[in-house]
């Protein structure tokens, strides 16, 4: 996995926190649609290692999708991976019926 890896799928870098100036780190964020429900996930990288900061869903049953959309293995590949299977099977707007 790498940064241009994330950009394809959607991600987009974001400022790090001030504290963080000394320390090689880059922060990415994704939001995304699922199931009715935005989702904003937060993946770092520091030291060529990725690391899932952040997964927040918009929704009351949060936990619930996101069990199902990510199982148990919250880890930045397994994410990552997942990410990209939703996206492969969601319709892109310009493709959509014109009823939606």
């Amino acid at each position: 996995m790498n940064e241009e890896e994330l950009m394809r799928i959607g991600f987009f870098r974001i400022e790090t926190d001030p504290s963080d100036k000394g320390i090689n780190v880059k922060r990415f964020q994704l939001y995304e649609y699922y199931k009715g429900a935005f989702v904003r996930i937060i993946v770092s990288k520091r030291n060529e290692v990725f690391v899932v900061e952040h997964i927040y869903f918009n929704s009351p049953k949060s936990d619930e999708l996101q069990l199902e959309l990510f199982g148990t293995d919250l880890s930045a590949e397994n994410v990552i991976n997942k990410i990209r299977e939703h996206k492969k099977n969601v319709i892109p707007p310009d493709q959509m019926p014109e009823s939606f």
